[in-house]
Order: C-alpha cells, then structure tokens, then sequence
C-alpha cells in the first residue's frame, strides 16, 4: 500500500501516508518496507531528513539479506552519513550486495579497490567487481574496465578489449569514453584506422564536455573537409538516432520518473539553506520545476522575479547544498572567467558542462551597464547559470548570446562568440528582499583555489513544465 501512495498508483500521491504504511510492515519485519522507509528517511520525503534512522532501516533490511539495503547502508559508512565513517565497513556491506550481484555495489567496490581507499591497492580486484558491473550495462564501469585493459593494471594489456568497452560506455553516451575510442580510431590501436570514426567520436564526446575544441581544430586540420563533413553526419545521426528527439528521464522520486519537461535551463545555489538564481525567462509561466542537483533531483518554487533584469529566486527543498559566493567586486576588462550549466540536455547529456572565456566588455547589448560581454561559450540551457571569477565567486548570471541570425541579416557577417551575463550586482536587491536568504550569504572567496568541483556542486538542471496558454 506504501509503494501505492509513494507513487500515486491508484490513488493521491501522498508521501506521509507512505511513510506510514511502510512503518506498518517495516515493524512488521518487511525488509522491503524496511528499505523504502529508509530511502524516506534518507531523502526527508514525508519525514523529516534523518540518516541515522536511515540507517537504522536499512540495517534492519540489509540483516535480511536485501542486497540494495546492504548497498545503500555501504554507502552511509563510506559517506559518514547517520554513522562514524568507515571504509572498512562500506566495503563489507558492498562485498555483501556485490556477491549478489548489486550493480551499484559492484561498481562502488571496483572504485575502492583501483584507489586503494580502506583497502590495499589492486588492480586485479578492481578489474573483477567493475567486469561484472560493466557486464550488467553501467556505463561508467565499462570506460573504467576499458581503462585498466588500455594501461595494463590488473588484467593483460589488450587494445582490443580497451576498444570493446570503450565502444560500451560510449554507445550509452559517456563522454570520456567517446574520446577514449576516437584516440583508438585515430592511432589503430584495438581498432581499424579510421578518421572519420575518431573524429565523430571526438565531436560526441566535445558535446558531453570532454576534450578541448582546440583539440578538434588540431585534429580537423589532419583530415579532408570531406571526411570532416561525413563525420559530423555520423555524429549528428548517432545523436538523433538515440535521443529521438526527447530529453532523457530524470529521476524525480524513488522509482518514479518525470515527463519530458517544457523548458529547461541552469540554476546556482546561493545559500546552504536552498536558495537559487536562474533567469526569470527559463522559469516564466512555469507550473512545476524540478531541480536536478549535486545526485538528487528535487521539486523547487520560484520566490521572487525581476523581470527586468531578468532574474528569479528559486527554493529547493532539500539539505546539504553547496552555494557559490557572491563576488563583493567588479571584474576588470579582460579578466578570466568560466561557467558551469547544462546546455541542450536532450543532445549533450545530462552532466554539467564547464567552458571558460574572459570579460570582453564591461557593458552589454547597446551599452547597456547592467551585463558584461563574455567570450564563455555558452548554448541553449546555459541561461541562468554562474559567471564565477578564479576565486570562485560569481559575478554575474548567464543570460544570453547574440542571435547571430539577426546579426547577420543585419552586418552580413555571423558574430563570433559574444555572450551576455547579468551582473550579480543587480541580483542583490531582489536577495535584500528575503531576510533569511540574505543572512545565509556566504563570505567571498579569496585567492585562486582550484574550485570548479565546488561550483559543479552549487549548479542544477532545471527542467520547467508551463502552464497551458
């Protein structure tokens, strides 16, 4: 009855009424309602936020032998949440869930054993648990296992078997893997010879973030204009061919998914207490917005809009968020500056994309002062995101590119990557508004600390359903 109301099956979706029927059966010895109260628990979905009573179910449901309780409480001790931190017990849990062929926990115990965390270092080890994820399709095993036959470590070198994984985990989108296999096409190892294959590959893996586009320029320059042109083909057919057209689904609940969302874009968390900054226009005429962020996917409600400047505040409801600064200056013409987001989730993936660039001019479209011109490459689904300084602090939102449509109806030429951003200045008097946002500003950063992961945390996709006109 518990997976019913969680999941609106026949009746209201109703999370406390959930909880409720899963502790009836949970007390009852259910290791299945045992585990669902705990995914509430851990989640602080119709309960409030607790990983030791998380842990406390899933205990009670991995001692019955449920291998992803036993999986789920290996990740408590391997994160320190609800319990002391102890690698040694994550991986006898994951050992545990593994042996019953737990993708998740095959894949986590491969991870601990290639870095030596909590347990000595092998190879041999890793390769095993991430064979036997990668044999039940997880992409990211299939690029790890590819890796260790690519350099040898723990299995015989095999550029055969490199290129057979490779090819797994990059059938299924993963960039790394995509550029992996192009390196193989493009040398001959483990694979024919071929320029046109090494170069869609490469193509795909640049639209999911991985790789340079100087490295596509160096590479363009070694092959025919012919060949170029048949390998963007291949590339723009491969996409479609797996997408069709959809963006993908995002997790939005336990077991549940989300429909095709009307609208998406960026949002940054400003304050460990859920506030985030987007556009206005990514969230206009929005009905629900589900904000995917950090490994949860969470509903969110606009809080205040400035249509003017093209800004909104959003509330998450959750815990543990990681916010990016404010920055207290002004940047200064030509200075370095970068951006997290999520362009074109349906084409290039749902993983955040960084591309970085510099301040090309302190105004923006006509003069205007309140944004920056910006060489940051940015696409459909940037909007909304940071503008963040070496320090890691942002200094103004994504908003928009020139339509080079319009330019060149207009010059005659197609600009060259001019791109705006709000300054974050003009945010703060719409943040002035809300007293207990804007005592949990965070301090300005200092200094050049490598902060990307920082701010890769603090980013969310935002996928926006419209009311109907």
């Amino acid at each position: 009855m518990g997976v019913r109301y969680d999941n609106g099956i026949g009746v209201p979706a109703d999370d406390d009424v959930a909880v409720q029927w899963y502790r009836k059966a949970a007390e009852q010895g259910y290791a299945d309602a045992q585990y669902n109260l705990a995914e509430m628990y851990r989640s602080g979905e119709g309960v409030r936020q607790d990983a030791s009573q998380a842990v406390r179910w899933y205990r009670r449901a991995a001692d019955q032998g449920l291998p992803a309780a036993q999986c789920n409480l290996g990740v408590m001790y391997d994160n320190g949440l609800g319990v002391t931190r102890s690698v040694a017990e994550a991986i006898r849990w994951y050992r545990r869930a593994a042996e019953q062929g737990n993708l998740k926990a095959q894949f986590n115990l491969g991870v601990l054993y290639a870095s030596g965390e909590g347990v000595d270092r092998d190879a041999a080890e890793a390769a095993r648990w991430y064979r036997k994820a990668a044999q039940q399709g997880d992409p990211t095993a299939q690029l790890n296992l590819g890796k260790l036959y690519d350099d040898g470590e723990g299995v015989p070198q095999d550029f055969s078997e490199a290129a057979r994984w490779y090819r797994a985990a990059a059938e299924k989108g993963n960039g790394k893997a995509q550029y992996n296999l192009g390196g193989m096409y493009r040398t001959g190892q483990g694979v024919l010879q071929d320029d046109i294959e090494a170069m869609k590959w490469r193509l795909l893996a640049a639209a999911n973030g991985v790789g340079t586009s100087e490295d596509i320029q160096a590479f363009r320059q070694l092959i025919s204009v012919a060949d170029y042109a048949e390998a963007q083909r291949r590339a723009r057919q491969w996409a479609m061919a797996r997408t069709d057209g959809q963006v993908p689904a995002v997790p939005n609940a336990p077991g549940g998914h989300m429909a095709p969302p009307d609208a998406s874009g960026t949002a940054f968390c400003i304050s460990t207490n859920g506030y985030f900054i987007t556009c206005a226009h990514v969230v206009a005429n929005a009905s629900s917005i589900t904000l995917s962020t950090a490994g949860q996917s969470l509903s969110a409600e606009i809080v205040r809009v400035d249509r003017v400047n093209d800004l909104a505040v959003l509330r998450a409801n959750g815990t543990g968020f990681t916010a990016v600064p404010l920055a207290l200056d002004d940047p200064h013409l030509g200075d370095k500056v970068f951006t997290v987001g999520y362009p074109n989730p349906d084409l290039q993936g749902l993983a955040p994309k960084y591309t970085d660039g510099a301040i090309s001019a302190l105004s923006g479209i006509m003069d205007d002062p309140r944004a920056y011109q910006i060489t940051v490459p940015v696409q459909g689904g940037n909007s909304g995101g940071p503008l963040v300084d070496q320090s890691g602090n942002c200094v103004g939102i994504v908003v928009s590119k020139l339509n080079a449509v319009v330019v060149l109806e207009y010059t005659g030429d197609i600009p060259q990557n001019v791109n705006f951003a709000v300054k974050a200045g003009y945010a703060r008097p719409l943040i002035g508004t809300i007293p207990e946002l804007k005592a949990e500003l965070p301090q300005a950063r200092q200094g050049t600390a490598s902060i990307v992961s920082e701010i890769e945390k603090a980013v969310g996709l935002l996928l926006v359903t419209t009311k109907p006109d």
